[in-house]
């Protein structure tokens, strides 16, 4: 039997479980569905399956597909965005190969992720392995001579079996189905999941965590339920691990029967941002204890970068300090694990907040910029990293560019609630977004309602920014977190409101958490929007804090 030809030359071909039609654009996935890409898109899938299992630069990309015509690196990355969601959910079909370009697997290469036998791996000897009950977890080592190492995990794998309808036939069977295929949809959406297409799924509706985990390699296996009762209609979901069948996470959602597409989103919708959120949803709290890799294929890094963000979520100063300790721990071990870089930078501009001198404040920034570059070094295309790209590009001067950055960043990251609310507070401050980082924010407490209360000051902020000082004031009292921001926020939107008490016990407790607060250098350390350093200003001033404590 002769070799297949190579990919330059075939124009059909398959890759994992699509088919891909170079010559009309186009890519059949396993359930049937074929979608056809856009022209630019197209192109891009073309050079690199001519290239098909080699490393393609972004520079090459750029000149073969664009030319002489100047465009910027978000053309690029759209169009592998559009590559990846035609070849569906399994992973390491096309990679993006840190800090040199993009790769599509090689013929054999890919193929849905397994977890490996212990046995396995130990007789191959090439790595070292945790098995835990989420799955395999290796380090990177070298592998063996002559053998190539598994691809790197790059989060959980799900499994979303088809809702079960607990009342007559008919149009609950089509909400049910409706539901199922809008999760899957949703969360293949998110670029650190893994989840199966329905059409794989199905076949296993009833079966047990444990027989769908074996059956199909995945770690959790999410199932749920639609009723109908009266006037009301009941819609739960829950969350099971695949290994011991232990239920994780559980949910349900009433509504009125009247408007069933109402109910599918919401439920949806609640469904994958609870799931989805990287560092506070579910399927992140269920894999802290065993931790699996993302973004990083080195086991101790990963319990770093979890133990820190975990600390992060709570915003006050004896957190973030150890935060910092575990992220520089991280980092130490994978000097490539960007969401690491991305979340030390963040730590650095949560600090600033904190600087009561403009030299204080310049070491932060320094360290804040030499992190970031770290974390574009290693992953461009993060949703994290391209909002911290858009507060350097604030401080840069250029409010436009950091409305696109985190603009792109909620397009990379539609269903993840932590992102929308860092989206919403950090763009309101160095762009002006207006409405469209109040509907993040919004979007962020319905996706994730059980969500860290920091999510009430990303609200709190984006409302402030846009003049609505009664609903600040209510979002930002909310939150008790003891964060200077958010501190100031309340001060200086119940001094708008005239609540001149209360402002003054905001500010007060400023004062105690920074005894050396100083209003000017805490006003210089943002390039704020034009509008919302007024409103700053103004309602700060109202509050006494341009003035000596006394």
């Amino acid at each position: 039997m002769s070799p297949s030809p190579p990919a330059m030359t075939r124009k059909r071909f398959a890759l994992g479980d699509a088919m891909i039609d170079l010559a009309a654009g186009r890519v059949r996935a396993q359930d049937g569905t074929e979608i056809e890409l856009r022209v630019q898109s197209a192109e891009v899938l073309r050079v690199l399956a001519a290239r098909q299992g080699e490393i393609v630069t972004k520079d090459e990309l750029h000149a073969a597909v664009w030319g002489d015509i100047a465009v910027t690196d978000d053309s690029l990355v759209q169009c592998i965005g559009d590559i990846r969601r035609a070849l569906g959910a399994a992973p390491g079909l096309l990679q993006t190969v840190r800090g040199r370009g993009y790769r599509l697997a090689a013929e054999g290469e890919a193929g849905p992720r397994r977890s490996w036998p212990w046995l396995q791996l130990l007789a191959v000897g090439a790595l070292t392995v945790l098995a835990s009950a989420g799955g395999i977890i290796w380090s990177l080592s070298d592998g063996p001579q002559g053998a190539a190492a598994p691809p790197a995990a790059t989060g959980p794998s799900v499994a979303v079996l088809p809702f079960k309808n607990l009342s007559e036939p008919g149009k609950w069977d089509r909400l049910a189905r409706g539901i199922t295929e809008e999760v899957i949809a949703d969360l293949a959406a998110n670029s650190w999941i893994f989840v199966l297409a329905d059409a794989t799924s199905r076949p296993h509706a009833g079966e047990t965590p444990q027989a769908v985990g074996k059956a199909l390699a995945v770690d959790r296996v999410v199932t749920g339920t639609v009723q109908a009762e009266g006037a009301r209609v009941r819609v739960t979901a829950a969350l099971a691990d695949a290994a011991s069948g232990r239920q994780l996470w559980a949910k349900q959602w009433d509504g009125p029967p009247d408007d069933l597409l109402a109910i599918q989103a919401s439920a949806s919708e609640a469904l994958v941002g609870e799931l989805a959120a990287r560092y506070s949803g579910a399927l992140a709290r269920a894999d802290r204890p065993v931790a699996r890799g993302v973004g990083t294929g080195n086991l101790r890094a990963y319990e770093l970068f979890l133990l820190g963000t975990a600390h992060k979520q709570q915003m006050a100063s004896l957190h973030l300090n150890l935060t910092a300790g575990y992220l520089k721990q991280a980092v130490d071990i994978d000097p490539h694990f960007a969401r690491a870089w991305v979340a030390l930078a963040s730590v650095q501009g949560l600090w600033e907040a904190s600087a009561t001198t403009k030299a204080e404040l310049d070491l932060f920034e320094q360290r804040r910029r030499a992190y970031l570059a770290r974390a574009v070094e290693a992953d461009p295309d993060d949703p994290g990293t391209l909002i911290e790209i858009a507060k350097q590009a604030a401080r840069d001067g250029d409010p436009e560019g950091a409305a696109r950055a985190v603009r792109l960043a909620v397009e990379r990251a539609p269903n993840d609630a932590d992102m929308l609310a860092a989206a919403a507070w950090s763009g309101s401050e160095g762009a002006p977004l207006g409405a469209e980082a109040v509907g993040w924010a919004e979007r962020a407490m319905a996706l994730n309602p059980g969500g860290p209360a920091w999510y009430n000051t990303a609200l709190g902020v984006s409302v402030f920014a846009v003049g609505d000082y009664p609903r600040a004031a209510e979002a930002l009292a909310s939150d008790t977190s003891e964060f200077p921001d958010r501190l100031l926020y309340l001060a200086a939107a119940e001094a708008m409101l005239g609540h001149t008490d209360r402002a003054r016990q905001a500010a007060n407790r400023l004062r105690e958490l920074i005894p050396g607060f100083n209003f000017g250098v805490y006003l210089d350390n943002w390039p704020w929007e034009p509008g919302l350093r007024q409103r700053v200003h103004e309602g700060a001033v109202r509050a006494g804090l341009d003035r000596p404590a006394g």
